[in-house]
């Protein structure tokens, strides 16, 4: 399917749609009038853009817009209050627009694969955070904020450090920093009293008898030397 009929605009009860795995490059204004939406998947489409129609999506609370060519998102999406999940993977955002900041309600953002360099600030709501997969160097300043985060991916990006206010991360349950060497803690990482995992990737160079070159990835577990941190601080 490539296009969707401007006769959508009569679904007004609709509530949850697939449309997943199609060539569709936009989406009509029509869509203005599924106010009672909740569920929606555009995965594996065409899209470059969203239109202004998606404002009016006050319900949803579950998205997926994985595997597209998006971009950008619109400022409608500020009117997404009750989100839940989001699936913006595999597409080609550089950054977030600040609209995001009302995503309040959401438990679960996945990232991964894009191109991001950068992060909004005021999105201390988020639980499970994605970013796996990116161009960032760097947290917002503001990262004290996210109170709620349960667990965050890092891995494969072009951070060298976590900024030292991750110590507010009171809920904090793991941390995946695989290919982001080389890397250093924060003393205030001891502060994150549920930290359980924080995951960390070493790539030894090896050749083997052949003359053949290949890397050995040793993946560790640096939780027992952060509560090592943790027990010499106390004894200081």
């Amino acid at each position: 399917m490539r296009s969707l009929p401007p006769e959508v605009g009569h679904w007004i009860e609709l509530t949850c749609i697939f449309l997943d795995h199609n060539s569709l490059s936009f989406i009509p204004p029509e869509v203005d009038h599924w106010t009672n939406l909740r569920i929606i998947d555009l995965s594996y489409n065409r899209l470059t853009t969203l239109s202004s129609g998606i404002a009016q999506w006050t319900n949803l609370t579950n998205i997926n817009l994985s595997n597209t060519k998006l971009k950008s998102l619109p400022s409608g999406v500020r009117n997404w209050t009750n989100l839940i999940n989001i699936n913006l993977s595999y597409n080609f955002f550089v950054t977030l627009p600040s609209e995001v900041k009302s995503w309040s309600n959401v438990k679960k953002i996945n990232l991964f694969n894009n191109e991001l360099r950068r992060l909004p600030s005021a999105v201390g709501g988020w639980i499970n955070l994605d970013l796996d997969c990116n161009c960032l160097t760097t947290l917002p300043s503001d990262v004290k904020h996210w109170t709620n985060l349960t667990s965050i991916n890092l891995e494969n990006n072009w951070c060298f450090s976590l900024p030292s206010e991750i110590g507010y991360w009171i809920e904090i349950k793991s941390i995946y920093l695989d290919d982001n060497m080389p890397f250093s803690f924060p003393d205030q990482i001891i502060l994150c009293v549920n930290l359980t995992g924080v995951y960390l990737t070493k790539r030894e160079t090896w050749r083997s008898s052949h003359g053949n070159i290949g890397y050995r990835v040793d993946r560790r577990n640096y939780i027992d030397i952060i509560k090592s941190m943790k027990r010499s601080d106390l004894l200081d």
